[in-house]
């Protein structure tokens, strides 16, 4: 059963690469260079992963030698740009660890292992998970991976032509469309929240919008963390946890209590 789905899953790529050829979805001039970038956009916009990866070019260090060579310190300050700095430098210097002791600081070895093994050294490094273990897999080793990414995509990144002749993907850009647009409401009135807490005029947590089935909003570690904050106390009624199983969300209300 499950070698005839990987082999519908292999006829559907086929079928989409022959209409509309490589995406170059996830730039890059190296594999080295991919690898960087999918520790980096952690928690960042791309727009400002480009800018650390232009001042790691313009040092001359994006390579693994070129990391070595850095120091915390400096490594640090000129990935600036992408936040959590420190703790991406640290995630960077890890991988070149992983990268000298399992293939002599040799990219091309490291990447011709077995893919379940590369996916278990990868896992095992410091400060990538499943989600950067994938991408590095998919897009600096060229193996077939399933990236389960913790958002959907906005219906514009699906081709229109796709889109038009197909009813499920209509429904699903639609359904995205719904759930961006309660999301950005929920955010907008959390925001004003926040500024009027900070005023000292709020009274209650602000009522937020019931979002569709479909929905993406942060795991249970990004829950602890606004549960935390300064408007820990308005919104401690909403929160979702992330299902393990499918990477999917389900919203859950919990008591105030």
């Amino acid at each position: 059963m499950a070698g005839s789905g990987n082999g519908r899953l292999t006829e559907i790529y086929d079928r989409l690469y022959a209409v509309y050829g490589p995406q170059r979805w996830w730039p890059g001039n190296s594999e080295f260079e991919i690898i960087a970038g999918a520790i980096l956009t952690q928690a960042a916009a791309w727009s400002n992963v480009e800018r650390a990866l232009a001042n790691l070019k313009a040092a001359a260090a994006i390579s693994p030698q070129g990391i070595a060579a850095l120091s915390e310190g400096e490594l640090a300050e000129l990935i600036r740009p992408s936040g959590y700095y420190n703790a991406k430098g640290r995630k960077l210097k890890a991988f070149v660890r992983l990268l000298d002791a399992r293939a002599g600081r040799d990219l091309e070895r490291l990447l011709a292992l077995p893919a379940a093994e590369l996916r278990t050294l990868l896992l095992a490094t410091h400060g990538i998970g499943p989600e950067t273990a994938d991408a590095i897999l998919l897009y600096a080793a060229g193996r077939p991976a399933s990236i389960r990414y913790r958002c959907l995509y906005p219906p514009h990144v699906l081709p229109a032509r796709a889109i038009a002749g197909n009813r499920q993907l209509r429904e699903l850009a639609e359904a995205v469309q719904r759930v961006a647009a309660a999301r950005r409401e929920n955010l907008q009135r959390i925001s004003r929240a926040h500024r009027a807490a900070r005023e000292g005029s709020v009274q209650k947590a602000p009522a937020l919008s019931r979002l569709p089935a479909v929905c993406h909003l942060p795991d249970r570690r990004c829950r602890d963390r606004l549960l935390a904050g300064p408007v820990g106390g308005l919104v401690k009624g909403w929160f979702t946890l992330t299902s393990p199983a499918f990477g999917c969300c389900n919203r859950r209300q919990v008591s105030s209590s």
